[in-house]
């Protein structure tokens, strides 16, 4: 076997222009009604806003905050930590809106090897993250059944 030896410059490099090319959430800004939400202490808490208010990337960093256990703004549990991501539909809603906004934002570093393909169970609709934690995908077009069972 032959070893190679990697150049630290052209590897640096290449880190940059991935991040670059692919924003994680340590380079998410948070505008003043998603730092409201963030900040807010309360055990329940609802955003609600208009079209292009920020809902879906708020609602997306703090659902990877919290499993990853590095909020910035709240004490969250020590991972693993288990939650749910519910959707009008899956299709629709889960599919196309939610889990592109959680793939972008998720930095590789948080995955199972660095990667959303070992990740993310596509028959259980899972997304576990290397400490452990997972959120489940579901839809409010489910059966009733599917949510009473775990």
């Amino acid at each position: 076997m032959v070893k190679r030896e990697v150049d630290p410059f052209a590897f640096l490099a290449e880190k940059l222009i991935m991040t670059a090319g692919r924003p994680n959430i340590s380079s998410y800004k948070a505008h003043p009604k998603q730092l409201e939400f963030h900040s807010a202490l309360e055990k329940l808490k609802l955003y609600i806003g208009g079209n292009r208010s920020g809902k879906t990337t708020g609602g997306v960093c703090e659902d990877i905050w919290w499993a990853t256990g590095k909020h910035p703004y709240r004490r969250t549990p020590t991972p693993p930590v288990k939650g749910r991501v519910i959707g009008v539909d899956f299709t629709n809603g889960i599919a196309k809106i939610i889990l592109p906004e959680i793939a972008r934002w998720t930095p590789l570093s948080e995955l199972i090897n660095g990667s959303w393909e070992d990740s993310y169970n596509k028959e259980f609709r899972t997304l576990t993250f290397a400490n452990g934690s997972f959120i489940e995908f579901m839809s409010y077009d489910q059966d009733l059944d599917k949510f009473a069972g775990t």
